[in-house]
Protein backbone atom coordinates (compact mmCIF):
# COMPACT_ATOMS: atom_id res chain seq x y z
CA UNK A 1 0.00 0.00 0.00
CA UNK A 2 2.93 2.17 0.49
CA UNK A 3 3.35 2.95 -3.21
CA UNK A 4 0.04 4.51 -4.02
CA UNK A 5 -0.21 6.80 -0.63
CA UNK A 6 3.88 7.88 -0.61
CA UNK A 7 3.75 8.27 -4.47
CA UNK A 8 7.28 8.54 -4.80
CA UNK A 9 7.28 11.50 -2.28
CA UNK A 10 10.14 11.47 -0.41
CA UNK A 11 8.94 13.64 2.18
CA UNK A 12 5.96 11.08 2.02
CA UNK A 13 8.15 8.22 2.30
CA UNK A 14 9.65 9.71 5.39
CA UNK A 15 6.50 10.25 7.16
CA UNK A 16 5.47 6.33 6.41
CA UNK A 17 8.86 5.13 7.78
CA UNK A 18 8.25 7.60 11.22
CA UNK A 19 4.40 6.58 11.46
CA UNK A 20 5.21 3.13 10.92
CA UNK A 21 7.72 2.75 14.13
CA UNK A 22 5.39 4.92 16.40
CA UNK A 23 2.02 5.40 16.57
CA UNK A 24 -0.62 2.67 16.94
CA UNK A 25 -3.47 4.32 15.26
CA UNK A 26 -1.56 4.37 11.95
CA UNK A 27 -0.37 0.38 12.40
CA UNK A 28 -3.95 -0.09 13.37
CA UNK A 29 -5.24 1.33 10.15
CA UNK A 30 -2.92 -0.22 8.30
CA UNK A 31 -3.61 -3.69 9.41
CA UNK A 32 -7.44 -2.75 9.28
CA UNK A 33 -7.03 -1.89 5.24
CA UNK A 34 -5.02 -5.94 5.09
CA UNK A 35 -7.45 -7.21 7.33
CA UNK A 36 -10.67 -5.94 4.68
CA UNK A 37 -8.77 -7.37 1.72
CA UNK A 38 -7.74 -10.63 3.28
CA UNK A 39 -11.75 -11.22 4.53
CA UNK A 40 -12.65 -10.22 0.61
CA UNK A 41 -10.41 -12.22 -1.33
CA UNK A 42 -11.64 -15.40 0.78
CA UNK A 43 -15.41 -14.79 0.73
CA UNK A 44 -14.73 -14.81 -3.08
CA UNK A 45 -13.42 -18.19 -2.46
CA UNK A 46 -15.51 -19.08 -0.44
CA UNK A 47 -18.85 -18.22 -2.69
CA UNK A 48 -17.00 -19.49 -5.93
CA UNK A 49 -16.59 -23.06 -3.92
CA UNK A 50 -20.27 -23.27 -2.83
CA UNK A 51 -21.07 -22.01 -6.19
CA UNK A 52 -19.00 -24.55 -8.08
CA UNK A 53 -20.97 -27.16 -6.21
CA UNK A 54 -24.25 -25.79 -6.37
CA UNK A 55 -24.30 -24.02 -9.44
CA UNK A 56 -24.58 -25.20 -13.38
CA UNK A 57 -21.40 -25.24 -14.82
CA UNK A 58 -22.84 -22.66 -17.52
CA UNK A 59 -24.03 -20.39 -14.96
CA UNK A 60 -20.78 -20.02 -13.13
CA UNK A 61 -19.22 -19.09 -15.80
CA UNK A 62 -20.16 -16.09 -16.02
CA UNK A 63 -21.23 -15.99 -12.28
CA UNK A 64 -17.55 -16.19 -11.47
CA UNK A 65 -16.82 -12.78 -13.36
CA UNK A 66 -19.72 -11.21 -11.59
CA UNK A 67 -18.37 -12.59 -8.24
CA UNK A 68 -14.83 -11.35 -8.92
CA UNK A 69 -16.03 -7.84 -10.32
CA UNK A 70 -17.77 -7.85 -6.90
CA UNK A 71 -15.54 -8.58 -4.51
CA UNK A 72 -13.00 -6.01 -6.24
CA UNK A 73 -15.51 -3.07 -5.84
CA UNK A 74 -15.87 -4.21 -2.55
CA UNK A 75 -11.90 -4.43 -2.03
CA UNK A 76 -11.58 -1.07 -3.61
CA UNK A 77 -14.41 1.21 -1.80
CA UNK A 78 -14.32 -0.28 1.59
CA UNK A 79 -10.43 -0.53 2.60
CA UNK A 80 -9.95 2.60 1.40
CA UNK A 81 -12.52 4.50 3.44
CA UNK A 82 -11.15 2.82 6.94
CA UNK A 83 -7.74 2.45 6.09
CA UNK A 84 -6.07 4.28 3.34
CA UNK A 85 -7.81 7.47 4.20
CA UNK A 86 -6.74 7.48 7.97
CA UNK A 87 -3.44 6.76 7.05
CA UNK A 88 -2.81 9.57 4.23
CA UNK A 89 -4.00 11.86 7.10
Amino acid sequence: MRPWLVKGDAAKGAAWQRLSVEPVAFRRAETRFSAVWGAALLGECVVRTVGAYTVPVDTMVWLGTVIMVATLVFAFLVPGRVGAVPMER
